[in-house]
């Protein structure tokens, strides 16, 4: 047989074979890539909405007027919802008294249908497993507490405990 050069059937083969592979790896780095830089965009999503939500809490309780606190539910009444304190440091829903007698301001932060909402104003979509638990030193002391908070926004989970101690 004569020395053959060029291209064989077997040789295309071998070309096209190896070409696919390359074609089906790079298909499954970008799919991997893919995924990835979403999973993260949605993490930082899910990371903003805990971040207004605490910030908003902050706010309220490093707020020098205030005179009480409660954890609590949210009831439906009628048409809207009513803040109801619970009889347990635990619940899904915080009131902040600022101010005394005619002066006095509530502001409240609860879950209503997997929402978070400060005041009627919505701050968080997506948020389960809401919870609020408040500990104090002693029963008569109302002013050195601790608040725990646990929520998952989306995929995610948070905790943070905030403490204030009146000297």
């Amino acid at each position: 047989m004569k020395n053959q050069r060029g291209v064989t059937v077997v040789s295309l083969i071998l070309y096209v074979g190896a070409l696919l592979m390359v074609a089906i790896i790079i298909g499954r780095i970008t799919t991997f890539f893919y995924n990835n830089v979403m999973s993260v965009q949605e993490s930082s999503d899910y990371s903003d909405a805990y971040s207004k939500l605490n910030l908003a809490i902050l706010s309220l309780l490093e707020d020098d007027e205030i005179s009480n606190i409660e954890i609590g539910d949210f009831k439906k009444e009628k048409n809207e919802y009513v803040f109801m304190p619970s009889d347990t440091s635990d619940g899904t829903a915080i009131e902040v008294t600022l101010g005394k007698d005619e002066n006095k301001v509530t502001k409240t932060i609860g879950i209503i249908n997997n929402q978070v909402y400060v005041d009627k104003v919505l701050i968080v979509e997506d948020a389960s497993n809401f919870n609020l638990s408040e500990n104090h030193d002693t029963l008569e002391d109302k002013e050195n507490y601790t608040i725990d908070l646990k929520i998952k926004v989306g995929k995610e989970n948070f905790r943070h405990t905030y403490t204030s101690v009146v000297k």
